[in-house]
């Protein structure tokens, strides 16, 4: 890592140690209490680091994550929103808060439900069909994981089209720049730029990509979990248009019914993306429980959700975002 990487990392564990003390976080608890408001954590791998570019949580970081919750939230899930459980009085004197995932990578099942069953915790995860049937991750994930997975001389020499590498780059900071890059792009664009660099290392550019749940997999976590979709390609719908996005969640319900026999009633939309369109026309089909990122808190008699996007390597960092950071409440 360089010294920029190194710098930054230490000015934001200086932070995450001031700001996560106790007086700060019972304030901040009280705050979101009497707000009102409902925290969903967006959550995506829980796993030890395998040496990709995107890295997943730490399982140690993840089981801290759920004591804390437990202490400081009533965690609730989003079949209780949708069955109208918590739209009386208050269940208790503690926030409600919801953990959702995105994508379906295979360490839910073996690192996260473990987990969350151990706790008793009812979670949401999201899953993109596509990813499923082809057994690959998101084409952003996979181009992160080959980072990671090989030497900068290596990857350096992938072409993409209109990207260039930064030599000041750590390999995290690069897959993080080039994710975005990827993401910021519609899909047909993306299939583009996939088959130009599976033209230049062919069956490599999977080598290393991270492992997704199968259709026995999803069958055994829906017995514990809410399941919504996340898009049938991972597609960035704020670049798309309706006409996309409505093949989109037809495509979704027709894969999901086929398969498992129900129509789930939670869309969440990739990378935070969407058009104000894009929001009544998932209504309209059926999705009652629409995710978007934001950053921001929701409340439990919304049908559009914000949620905080969530990752942290310490326990401080943890505690610091799972009250949502420094959103001003």
């Amino acid at each position: 890592m360089n010294v920029l990487f190194n710098t930054k990392r230490l000015i934001k564990i200086y932070t995450f140690n001031l700001l996560a003390n106790p007086l700060r976080i019972q304030n901040r608890i009280n705050k979101i209490y009497s707000q009102g408001y409902l925290t969903i954590i967006n959550l995506h791998r829980v796993a030890n680091d395998d040496g990709s570019a995107y890295q997943p949580l730490c399982p140690k970081i993840f089981e801290n994550l759920l004591q804390f919750l437990l202490k400081k939230f009533t965690i609730i899930n989003f079949q209780g929103l949708q069955e109208n459980k918590y739209s009386q009085n208050r269940l208790t004197k503690k926030p409600l808060l919801i953990l959702s995932f995105d994508d379906g990578y295979k360490d839910f099942l073996t690192v996260a439900h473990p987990l969350l069953i151990k706790y008793g915790i009812r979670a949401n995860q999201n899953i993109i069909p596509s990813c499923i049937e082809n057994q690959r991750p998101p084409f952003n994930v996979v181009l992160q994981d080959y980072l990671g997975k090989t030497s900068i001389k290596e990857y350096r020499k992938l072409k993409i089209p209109n990207y260039s590498w930064n030599n000041n780059l750590s390999k995290i900071e690069e897959g993080i720049k080039l994710s975005s890059y990827i993401k910021n792009h519609t899909y047909q664009r993306q299939i583009e730029i996939e088959k130009c660099c599976y033209e230049q290392l062919g069956e490599k550019l999977y080598e290393y990509s991270t492992e997704m749940m199968n259709k026995s997999d999803i069958s055994e976590i829906i017995k514990f979990h809410d399941i919504g979709l996340h898009s049938f390609f991972h597609s960035n719908m704020g670049c798309e248009t309706d006409e996309f996005f409505k093949n989109d969640l037809n495509s979704c319900t027709r894969w999901f019914i086929s398969n498992f026999g129900i129509k789930p009633f939670i869309y969440a939309f990739p990378n935070g993306s969407y058009k104000k369109s894009s929001l009544q026309i998932a209504k309209n089909k059926g999705y009652s429980q629409i995710l978007l990122v934001n950053n921001n808190f929701s409340k439990i008699d919304e049908s559009v959700h914000n949620r905080f996007g969530f990752h942290a390597f310490t326990q401080k960092e943890m505690i610091y975002k799972a009250l949502g950071s420094l959103k001003r409440i």
